[in-house]
């Protein structure tokens, strides 16, 4: 249960902070660390031993974490190249899903709505670049 009580204070911690991605991908770290796992530089060592609460560091050890997480993530791609295949094919699910069920409102259809025309060639290009994004997961 307390293991449970840290997890959710820090996923609370960062919905509140501008440091979002680095923060959850410090979960990781976070458990290693936990776990007794973790290895790194004493130089990574100092700039995470308060992170995220010291300020002035905050923005190096982003960074660092980010990195941290990259390397990882490469090294688990570099055994098995599909490692993420599921993760991706549900997420792909989900965003389906959640687009039938929770409907989108285009900016176009609210400047429509309000009087601003947009002309028709640009509401075309626009469209057609819309169609294009391919949504894939960090």
């Amino acid at each position: 249960m307390e293991a449970l009580v840290l997890v959710r204070d820090a996923l609370l911690g960062v919905i509140g902070d501008g440091h979002h991605e680095a923060l959850i991908k410090c979960l990781r770290i976070w458990s290693t660390v936990q776990a007794a796992t973790f290895r790194s530089d004493g130089e990574t060592i100092d700039l995470l031993k308060d992170y995220p609460d010291n300020l002035g560091n905050r923005a190096k050890a982003d960074a660092t974490i980010r990195a941290m997480w990259g390397a990882h993530k490469g090294l688990l791609k570099k055994r098995d190249s599909s490692c993420f295949d599921a993760a991706t094919d549900w997420a792909r699910v989900f965003w389906c899903a959640n687009s039938v069920t929770s409907d989108c409102i285009r900016q176009r259809d609210l400047d429509s709505s309000s009087g601003n025309s947009q002309d028709p060639a640009e509401a075309a290009e626009e469209e057609a670049a819309e169609e294009e994004v391919e949504m894939t997961p960090a």
